[in-house]
């Protein structure tokens, strides 16, 4: 049997947790303290599971993960009664446990009279349950997150070396990843996190700086922030209605020609530093949705791209270029992230997709470039970040390190080769998903107009009952309507 108490016991054995949760306690409102530790206490169940080699450490971790919320509160109860004044620490006896010291198992009148070997059987349950909490590696990492939760961090190293340390856990990552510091957000506000590989020592280091630096740039310049930080989600759905009521009329304008300013005191953008030789050509390799299910590989010239602000600006042209003129508005799909991939290409373009996050090692340099070879990180920019500034390409302005650090294909477009058939590249895939505004918006014309006519109808007929009996009607035929539009729309 396990003992819930028994648990409580012995994770608040150390000072700091309770430091901690003294610290979260004064800081915020029970409820919010205690879903976060409730939170906290699931991803290090998790991580102990991940631990576990015997049978009776999984049940102790099923056991605080079943019961996860009343570990939490009884944490926050016991926190406030041992830091209370009126309650001090050195007098309570359950927290004075030592491994193998005292009896650790269930305290009830059952375990009082039972027989020797019962109780010596429970007394080792218990010191099995405190050695495998208190030594296991998934330990150390609840205490670094609980204090970073309490006061995060800007770096990412200790999480890192931890994974070094242990590359079994690194889909654990994810769960322990520290918060931005206080005044290093980004400028619209909220908190991005992408994992990373370290491949080379001090390489998330660098990034860190590289971040720091360039946010205080951003911070000393008001030119650089971002400039749809103060608009709603209400703002992006005025745009989208806005832009599509406006379609028509953009369609029959005719284009105007385009030229090269040449205005000298026009401010050019800061040049990357590039690892290419003189009269190299560049190529992006990008993987593009084709229909339903396939995937194109198209190359694009880089060579003239000379910050992050062009990069970004060229790979929504391309996404939106592939797409009709119709489709744009009427297709309830769109871009939802974007991976550095390696690939297959074959004769017809077509392209298959064997790996995510994947770069050329050093060793294909004469056919690849970017900057720093071999990387230092793996994917050279995260999934979450590439998509935010994808999004809103101005921000760009204050990082201006993203493009070198893409793999490009040096000297010639990349071709499948005629023997083989296919050849392998590496490049940026574009992942598609649901509009889920899009969706709601048409669901909701849908309702509403099916709504207007059973009314109307009810009222100028008297008849209620055949009102909405064609609205009922009217709105399954429109829903039809919508999904035989997409089925056309991804056929094409």
């Amino acid at each position: 049997m396990i003992d819930l108490d028994h648990i409580v016991d012995v994770i608040l054995q150390e000072d700091c947790l309770v430091e901690n949760w003294r610290i979260m306690s004064e800081t915020q409102n029970e409820k919010s303290a205690r879903r976060a530790s409730a939170r906290l206490l699931e991803r290090f169940s998790n991580d102990l599971l991940a631990e576990a080699s015997s049978l009776h450490e999984r049940k102790v971790s099923r056991f605080l993960r079943r019961n996860r919320q009343l570990v939490a509160e009884k944490i926050l109860h016991q926190v406030e009664e041992i830091t209370s004044p009126a309650f001090p620490r050195h007098e309570s006896s359950n927290r004075s446990r030592d491994i193998g010291e005292e009896e650790l198992g269930p305290v009830s009148s059952e375990t009082e009279s039972s027989d020797g070997d019962g109780y010596a059987a429970t007394e080792t349950k218990a010191q099995e349950t405190e050695h495998f909490v208190l030594s296991s590696e998934a330990f150390k990492l609840f205490k670094a997150n609980l204090t970073n939760h309490i006061a995060p961090e800007p770096t990412t190293q200790g999480s890192v070396s931890l994974v070094l340390q242990h590359p079994k856990k690194l889909v654990k990552l994810i769960l322990s990843e520290p918060k931005v510091a206080p005044g290093m957000s980004r400028h619209c506000g909220r908190e991005m996190f992408d994992d990373y590989i370290e491949t080379r020592p001090g390489g998330l280091k660098t990034l860190e700086k590289m971040l720091n630096r360039n946010h205080m740039l951003s911070s000393a310049n008001p030119d650089l922030s971002n400039p749809n930080s103060g608009r709603t989600a209400g703002y992006g759905l005025f745009e989208w209605v806005k832009g599509l009521m406006s379609f028509q009329y953009r369609s029959k304008q005719p284009a105007l020609p385009q030229h090269r300013d040449n205005t000298p005191n026009r401010q050019q953008p800061t040049p990357l530093m590039r690892d290419t030789r003189v009269g190299d050509l560049e190529f992006l390799l990008l993987c593009v949705p084709h229909r339903r299910h396939g995937t194109k590989m198209i190359n694009v010239d880089v060579v003239d791209i000379s910050s992050d602000v062009d990069f970004f600006l060229l790979l929504r042209r391309q996404y939106h270029s592939r797409r009709g003129r119709f489709e744009k508005f009427l297709s309830l799909r769109t871009l939802v992230s974007m991976r550095f991939v390696e690939f297959e290409a074959y004769v017809n373009n077509l392209a298959d997709i064997h790996k995510l996050d994947s770069i050329p090692s050093e060793s294909m340099r004469d056919e690849c470039t970017y900057y720093p070879m071999p990387a230092e990180h793996i994917p050279p920019i995260g999934p979450n970040m590439l998509k935010h500034l994808y999004d809103h390409p101005e921000e760009a302005k204050a990082i201006n390190f993203c493009f070198r650090k893409v793999p490009k294909k040096r000297k010639e477009k990349l071709v499948a080769c005629p023997i083989r058939g296919s050849r392998t590249g590496w490049g940026i895939q574009y992942i598609e998903g649901i509009h889920w505004l899009k969706a709601l918006i048409c669901g909701l014309l849908a309702i509403s107009l099916s709504t207007v006519t059973g009314i109307g109808w009810s009222v100028l007929r008297d008849d209620v009952q055949g009102g909405f009996t064609i609205a009922s009607f009217m709105l399954t035929a429109l829903t039809c309507l919508m999904g035989l539009i997409q089925s056309y729309l991804e056929a094409l």
